[in-house]
């Protein structure tokens, strides 16, 4: 069955997993721990991002977020100045908007509790265990199928799914988990706190997290290409303003 839509709640989570993933791997190499980390070394790691490691999630997904759940840039700013949006704005509004809907919105919460969970237990979630939480995207496409009408999903109009999600094309849904890997990389890398220049990012490591960005989200066999992830990849992730410390996991 050739794959041509995933889930939104799928896609959503594995940008969530992968923010965690890359972070780590950022902040591992600043602080040139050795490979591979042990459980006291994840523990530290959140220990040392406690009271920022949610402010810098919220910043790193809100304007991929948008990508992902609105078609019109121009729309989305207009209403944004309607609402008067700025870098004073809870993280909580400014997640819940970007998610464009509750449900979506609590996949995101509850992937970045299973996530910090993990790390509080000294280890980073196998792609096993994410799969196994969510649905399989075969699911999405005997929906697509289904639909009366037989016409293809253009751009990244919304398609109601049966569990209440939406379909969105896989190119859309890996340039999204690609940028929230790269970006959070680089963040973590100029984030550690014990090494007063941040280190260039590692070429190896941006391989491995580009090669494994979409995985999570597909039912695909792992991709093994270099030139099919590169498409992927290509545009610069959007930036977003600094945000004061969220308070919307509480």
């Amino acid at each position: 069955m050739h794959l041509t839509h995933l889930s939104s709640h799928r896609t959503a989570a594995t940008m969530v997993r992968g923010f965690f993933h890359s972070f780590m791997a950022g902040q591992a190499e600043s602080r040139r721990l050795a490979s591979p980390l042990q459980p006291r070394d994840y523990k530290q790691l959140l220990a040392d991002n406690y009271d920022t490691l949610s402010a810098r999630f919220v910043s790193c997904l809100f304007p991929i977020l948008l990508r992902l759940t609105h078609d019109n840039f121009d729309e989305v700013a207009a209403d944004m100045r309607r609402r008067h949006f700025s870098s004073s704005t809870p993280p909580k509004v400014l997640l819940r908007y970007a998610c464009s809907s509750k449900p979506l919105y609590d996949t995101v919460v509850a992937e970045y509790r299973r996530q910090m969970s993990a790390l509080l237990g000294g280890r980073l979630q196998p792609v096993s265990e994410f799969r196994s939480a969510y649905p399989t995207n075969e699911s999405v496409q005997r929906s697509l199928q289904a639909d009366p009408a037989g016409e293809p999903i253009a751009g990244n109009a919304s398609y109601s799914l049966p569990d209440g999600g939406e379909a969105v094309p896989v190119a859309l849904a890996i340039r999204s988990v690609v940028r929230t890997q790269m970006q959070s990389y680089v963040l973590g890398l100029s984030s550690g706190t014990q090494n007063p220049s941040a280190p260039a990012p590692h070429q190896p490591t941006i391989y491995r997290l580009m090669i494994h960005a979409w995985w999570p989200c597909s039912t695909m066999p792992r991709p093994t290409s270099r030139a099919t992830i590169s498409k992927c990849s290509s545009a610069a992730p959007p930036s977003t303003p600094p945000i004061s410390r969220p308070s919307w996991t509480r």
